[in-house]
């Protein structure tokens, strides 16, 4: 009788630990899908496809408290990517993608 209530203790714990343990998969959202354009987040990454160029361009979301000057409020965008078929740039945790063939601009922040 006790090795049973002791089979049946560990086999509890066991259970809990692998249920507690095991994280949840981040769930691919698909914030944009055009002709040539998909725009996915996972979690903090933004995925970008750019479907006619046949490209892909990841970025990553990074949170940090910074106090920030007058100076620094205002920023130039950067140019990440400028292809054929899309233009991306990012200012401020904003990623702006131009899709050239649709003429199509998105802001995603990241």
């Amino acid at each position: 009788m006790k090795k049973r209530i002791a089979f049946l203790l560990a086999l509890s714990m066991l259970l809990v630990a692998l249920i507690a343990c095991k994280s949840p998969a981040a769930d691919i959202v698909t914030l944009y899908e055009g002709n040539g354009l998909k725009i996915e987040r996972e979690g903090a990454v933004t995925r970008v496809h750019d479907l006619l160029g046949g490209a892909e361009y990841t970025f990553t979301a990074h949170r940090q408290r910074v106090a920030r000057g007058a100076a620094e409020l205002v920023k130039v965008a950067r140019i990440a990517a400028d292809t054929p078929t899309v233009k991306i740039q990012t200012v401020h945790g904003l990623i702006i993608i131009e899709a050239k063939s649709s003429g199509v601009t998105l802001y995603v922040r990241g």
